[in-house]
């Protein structure tokens, strides 16, 4: 059988049209979760292409449990990799996630992924799709919205309260890039999250330090890059797990207190 991490549209419809060698190995005849299985380890796009072989495709796709969307993907080519990404591109990436979200089985993910230049402006649609995230019990959560020097006027301002303990027991690693990010001060934390990575978001060195402390019970990885509202990294919580620290290119950090032990710490910047 073909590679199925490089299996096409093509591949996949040739592969069903053949006639087997040997009884029972007729790639149509797989019970359903191991279709879903492979269906995932294809690109979304290639996933939904699959819809239109028979009438047992053409739903199976909505199972699928990497959901990865990227204004790069989706329209290959120089208008939208540039820094500055023509508008109606960007509200067209926006209308075809909701599209996609909303036929899918919301069962099943384990990571979701959104990578375009989207800001406040698009607030609403954003807050869907964490809302999704958590329904469908999604175990990594990527926002990387960096792109354009709007971004950095007008960033997302994520609210927490979606992902507060009690609604994320499934998320185990987050990435935020390009984000607003305040912390409430009833925030729960996240019971089960092992990883977060912060890039070019507006946090303060409090609410680093209030969503760290809220974190330590499970969290093992710290990723910090390119925060420039941080002055100083202080991490100090008694039952602390973090083994791996890293710290890039946070031009105004002065100074950073670690009272616990670092199997790993990574650092660029300025001498502190």
């Amino acid at each position: 059988m073909a590679n199925i991490n490089s299996a096409s549209h093509e591949d996949l419809h040739q592969t069903m049209m053949m006639k087997p060698k040997r009884k029972g190995l007729q790639l149509t005849n797989q019970p359903k979760d191991i279709l879903c299985s492979i269906l995932s380890r294809l690109p979304l796009k290639e996933a939904v292409r699959t819809s239109i072989l028979s009438e047992r495709w053409k739903h199976l796709w909505r199972c699928h449990s990497n959901l990865e969307f990227s204004l790069r993907s989706m329209f290959p080519g120089p208008r939208t990799n540039g820094p500055n990404v023509v508008r109606p591109w960007k509200d067209v990436f926006i209308e075809r996630v909701d599209a996609v979200l909303q036929q899918h089985s919301g069962a099943g993910v384990d990571n979701i992924q959104f990578q375009a230049p989207c800001d406040d402006e698009h607030g609403d649609r954003i807050e869907g799709w964490v809302r999704f995230a958590i329904a469908s019990k999604a175990k990594q959560l990527i926002l990387d919205f960096s792109g354009t020097h709007h971004i950095e006027q007008h960033p997302y301002k994520i609210d927490l309260r979606l992902l507060d303990d009690s609604k994320s027991l499934h998320l185990q690693s987050i990435k935020l890039s390009s984000v607003s990010l305040k912390v409430p001060a009833d925030f729960k934390g996240f019971r089960n999250l092992k990883r977060i990575f912060l890039a070019d978001t507006n946090i303060t060195d409090g609410d680093l330090q209030h969503l760290v402390s809220n974190c330590t019970s499970v969290l093992e990885f710290l990723g910090i890059a390119g925060c420039g509202m941080l002055t100083r990294l202080q991490i100090s919580h008694l039952s602390n797990k973090l083994k791996h620290l890293q710290v890039y290119d946070c031009r105004l950090l002065q100074a950073m207190e670690l009272n616990f032990g670092l199997a790993k710490l990574e650092y660029r910047g300025p001498s502190i």
